[in-house]
C-alpha cells in the first residue's frame, strides 16, 4: 500500500514495549483519538500487542492484548472476540473489559460470559474445532473494549499472518507484532513475505533468540470501494511460515513447494483403500467403456449419488482426509475426504488423478507463488487425460463433471504429486462467452398501466453459481423473497416461479417467472409512459462520484442478453422511439435497440463487462460508461392513444 503513513520502531528491549506501557496507563477517552483516524472509520484499533514464540518443532505460544473503540453500529462486529482452537491448541487467560466514551470502566466480563462454542455450522457432523466467543452486548456508542488472551500450541504448522487491517473502515492508532524463534536450530526458523516494501520486520538476535519486530501507528481507515481488491491485496500484510513443523507425529517443511507437497502426500498416503466389493462394482460399471473421459464422468456421478459433504475437523482432520474405506462405508466426508475418495475410485480403474489444494472463494487473494506456505482452504481433483484435463469439485452433488464454478475457477492451485511433490497450475477461466445470463420476456401492457409478464431466464457460468445456491440452499419462501429483491419493478405480484436444470460441461439453470407489475406504466391524459429497461441495475446505480484510491479490479468477464416483447393496449400507438445505442469502452460493451412490432415493441439489450485490473485514474471513465448505460436504460417509452 503506497504512501501509507507507516513507521517501524526499533526497540531496545523485547518485552518492554511502549504499547504495553501505554496500555498499563491507558486512557480510552474517545477525545484522545486523532481526528484523522475517525474519517471513514466505524472502529479504531487503539493498540494491539501480539507476541508469537516458537519454543520447539511442536510447541509455540501466542500472547495478545488489544483495545478497540467502536464508533457506531457499523463497527459493532469489530468488537466481537472470537478465537478458534482445536485439539492442538489451548486458549486461556481471556480478559474483556468495556469502557465508555470517556474511558471510564463499565464492566469486566466474567468467566461465564466467555462462551465456548463448537464451530460446526450446518454441515459439520465431525468436529472438535471450537472457539472462544464474547459479544459485548453494549450499544451506547462510542465505547471501547480491551481484550487479552493466551494461546498455547502443540503444533506450529501455521503462524498467524500480520494483517494491519483485518477489514475495511477500521483505523489503527498503534499496533505491534513480535515473532520469536530459537537461534540454535535452523529448523525452528521462519520464512517471511511482505507485500509492501515499506513494511519490513526489524530482525535482531538476543539471548539465543531471533526476534522479528513490526510496529505501525496512526494509520487512517481504508474505505471499501466498488470493484475493490481483497483488503489483504490493498493493505500491508506480512506472512510467516516455519522452516519445519510437526503436527500429530507428521513432520514437514515449507522450504519449497516440493517439500510441502511431499508433506501433504505423506498425510494422504495409504488412505486409498477401497473395499473389494466396491472395486468389483466399479470395474463392472466401466468394463465396456474405452473412453476415459466417459469413465471419469460416470464415476463422478457415482460419487455424487453415493456420498454427501460434511465438514470434518476432528483430530488432524483439518489437514488429513479420512480414508477411502471409511467414506465408502459411511457415505460422507469433507472436501479432502471426498477428493481422496474420488481419486481412489479412479485408481481402481487405472486412471491417474491429482489431489489439488486451492484457496477457494469468490474474492480471495491470489496464491503467492514464491512463498511456500499453507495458503489453502479447500481440495479439488485434477484428472489429466491424453487430450484434456478434467477438474472435479467433489463436494458438489449437482455440478457436472469438469465444471468448477466461481468458487475455484481462474486461480493458481497446488497439484500434489507423490513422487514430484507439488506443482502450481491454473484452473479454467470462464469468460464472457461462458458467464452468460439470457432473458426472454413476453409482456402484455394494459391500458390502466398494469403489465402481466412471463420471463424465461437461462443462467450459465457464475450466474449459474449464484442461482444454484439460491435454489439448493433456500426454502421456497426465501427464494420468492430473493426474486422480489432482484426485480426492480415498483410494485409486483409474483404469481409463480419454477426452476429446471440442464446438466452439461457448462450447466444451465432455467428460471420461469409469471408476475403482474401493478404500476409498470404511468397514465396521463391520452398517453402511457414507461421506462425502457427495468430488469436489472448495473453498477452505475452504486458507483460514487469521488476520487478513487484503489485500482479497479473486475474479477470476471460476463454478458447479459435481454429480449423483451411488449404487447401494447389496443387503441394505442408508439411515439417516436430512440435510435439504436452502441457503447464501446475498455470496460465492456453495451447495445440497446427498441423497435416496433405489429402490436407493440421489442427491446433488445446486450451488456458485456470485461475482466481486468485498471488504474484508479480510469475511475471517471468507468463512472461515465455506467452513467450512460443508466441514462439509456431509463429511456422513456411513450404510447399515444389514437383518436
Amino acid at each position: 500500500m503506497k504512501n501509507i503513513l507507516l513507521k517501524l520502531l526499533l526497540l531496545n528491549f523485547l518485552f518492554i514495549s511502549p504499547i504495553l506501557l501505554y496500555s498499563e496507563n491507558k486512557n480510552y477517552s474517545v477525545k484522545k483519538i486523532p481526528l484523522s483516524l475517525t474519517k471513514n472509520a466505524n472502529a479504531v484499533l487503539r493498540f494491539k500487542d501480539e507476541t508469537f514464540e516458537r519454543t520447539g518443532l511442536k510447541n509455540a505460544e501466542k500472547k495478545v492484548r488489544y483495545a478497540i473503540t467502536i464508533l457506531n453500529k457499523g463497527g459493532e462486529k469489530a468488537g466481537y472476540f472470537i478465537e478458534p482452537y482445536f485439539k492442538y491448541m489451548h486458549v486461556s487467560n481471556i480478559s474483556a473489559i468495556i469502557y465508555d466514551k470517556n474511558g471510564k470502566k463499565i464492566r469486566k466480563a466474567k468467566n461465564e460470559d466467555i462462551a465456548d462454542i463448537a464451530l460446526e455450522y450446518n454441515t459439520a457432523l465431525f468436529s472438535d474445532m471450537r472457539a472462544k466467543l464474547y459479544i459485548p452486548e453494549y450499544n451506547n456508542y462510542p465505547y471501547t473494549i480491551e481484550y487479552e488472551f493466551t494461546v498455547k500450541y502443540r503444533s506450529s504448522f501455521i503462524i498467524d499472518d500480520w494483517k494491519i487491517y483485518p477489514h475495511y473502515d477500521l483505523s489503527v492508532e498503534e499496533e505491534t507484532f513480535t515473532l520469536i524463534t530459537p537461534d540454535y536450530d535452523k529448523e525452528l526458523g521462519v520464512y517471511y513475505y511482505v507485500n509492501d516494501s515499506t513494511v519490513l520486520p526489524e530482525i535482531r538476535k538476543k539471548d539465543k533468540k531471533i526476534i522479528y519486530h513490526l510496529h505501525v501507528e496512526n494509520l487512517p481507515a481504508v474505505h471499501y470501494e466498488v470493484f475493490n481488491e481483497n483488503i489483504s491485496e490493498r493493505t500491508p500484510v506480512v506472512k510467516f511460515a516455519p522452516v519445519s513443523f510437526s503436527v500429530a507425529g507428521y513432520t514437514g517443511s515449507y522450504s519449497s513447494w516440493t517439500d510441502y507437497g511431499k508433506f501433504i502426500a505423506k498425510l494422504n498416503a495409504g488412505r486409498d483403500n477401497i473395499p473389494q466389493k466396491t472395486k468389483d462394482l466399479l470395474i463392472n460399471m466401466t468394463r465396456n467403456i474405452d473412453n476415459k473421459r466417459e469413465i471419469v464422468n460416470m464415476l463422478y456421478k457415482y460419487l455424487q449419488d453415493k456420498v454427501r459433504y460434511v465438514s470434518i475437523q476432528k483430530g488432524i482432520g483439518g489437514w488429513q482426509p479420512i480414508d477411502a474405506k471409511s467414506v465408502d462405508e459411511l457415505s460422507y466426508g469433507d472436501c479432502k475426504a471426498l477428493t481422496n475418495y474420488m481419486k481412489s475410485i479412479l485408481k481402481v480403474v487405472n486412471i491417474d488423478s491429482k489431489y489439488t489444494l486451492v484457496h477457494a472463494g469468490k474474492n480471495t487473494p491470489p496464491l503467492i507463488p514464491d512463498f511456500p506456505s499453507n495458503q489453502f482452504n479447500h481440495a479439488i481433483l485434477c484428472v489429466p487425460l491424453d487430450n484434456d484435463t478434467v477438474w472435479l469439485e467433489c463436494t458438489s452433488q449437482h455440478f457436472p463433471s469438469g465444471y468448477l464454478g466461481s468458487f475455484t475457477d481462474d486461480r493458481n492451485v497446488l497439484i500434489i504429486d507423490k513422487e514430484k511433490g507439488a506443482k502450481i497450475v491454473h484452473t479454467p477461466i470462464y469468460n464472457e462467452n461462458y458467464n452468460v445470463k439470457t432473458r426472454f420476456c413476453n409482456a402484455v401492457l394494459a391500458s390502466d398501466g398494469t403489465c402481466s409478464m412471463n420471463i424465461d431466464t437461462d443462467f450459465k457460468g457464475f450466474f449459474y453459481d449464484e442461482k444454484y445456491y439460491s435454489i439448493y440452499t433456500k426454502t421456497h419462501d426465501n427464494q420468492k423473497k430473493k426474486l422480489l429483491e432482484q426485480l426492480y419493478f415498483p410494485t409486483t405480484d409474483l404469481k409463480d416461479f419454477s426452476y429446471s436444470e440442464t446438466i452439461d460441461s457448462l450447466p444451465v439453470i432455467h428460471e420461469n417467472i409469471s408476475l403482474n407489475v401493478l404500476t409498470y406504466a404511468t397514465k396521463f391524459e391520452n398517453r402511457l409512459m414507461f421506462t425502457a429497461y427495468l430488469f436489472s441495475k448495473e453498477n452505475s446505480y452504486y458507483l460514487k462520484h469521488c476520487k478513487r484510491k484503489s485500482p479497479i479490479n473486475i474479477r470476471r468477464s460476463y454478458r447479459t442478453k435481454d429480449s423483451v416483447s411488449i404487447i401494447i393496449p389496443e387503441g394505442y400507438i408508439t411515439g417516436k422511439l430512440p435510435e439504436d445505442i452502441y457503447l464501446s469502452s475498455k470496460f465492456g460493451n453495451y447495445y440497446l435497440k427498441i423497435e416496433k412490432q405489429k402490436n407493440g415493441i421489442i427491446l433488445t439489450r446486450i451488456f458485456t463487462l470485461f475482466k481486468g485490473i485498471y488504474p484508479s485514474e480510469d475511475y471517471p471513465d468507468l463512472i461515465d460508461y455506467y452513467d450512460k448505460i443508466k441514462k439509456y436504460d431509463l429511456t422513456k417509452i411513450v404510447l399515444i392513444k389514437s383518436e
